[in-house]
């Protein structure tokens, strides 16, 4: 956590996308670090963001049972009838 707040306070974008689409909160809601997300929102993350793949950071927190964080991104903004590429 210490390292994406020293990141962030010197210029880093929060809602960069690697290749495939991934923001920073794709990965802390995919892999449930509830603080993380929790910063990154503070920071204005986009709530909404899709990778290549339609999957939003709701989707993954859903998918791993990562209810405290769905909760959050949910009270957040975040759409629960966003369907993946999957449908």
């Amino acid at each position: 956590l210490s390292v994406v707040q020293l990141l962030l306070a010197n210029g880093a974008m929060v809602s960069a996308e690697d290749d495939h689409g991934w923001t920073p909160l794709h990965g802390a809601a995919f892999s449930g670090h509830r603080e993380m997300v929790q910063l990154l929102l503070d920071k204005g993350a986009n709530v909404g963001a899709s990778d290549g793949y339609k999957w939003t950071p709701l989707h993954g927190a859903a998918l791993n049972g990562w209810e405290g964080i769905a909760k959050l991104l949910i009270k957040k903004g975040a759409n629960v009838r966003a369907k993946n590429a999957d449908g």
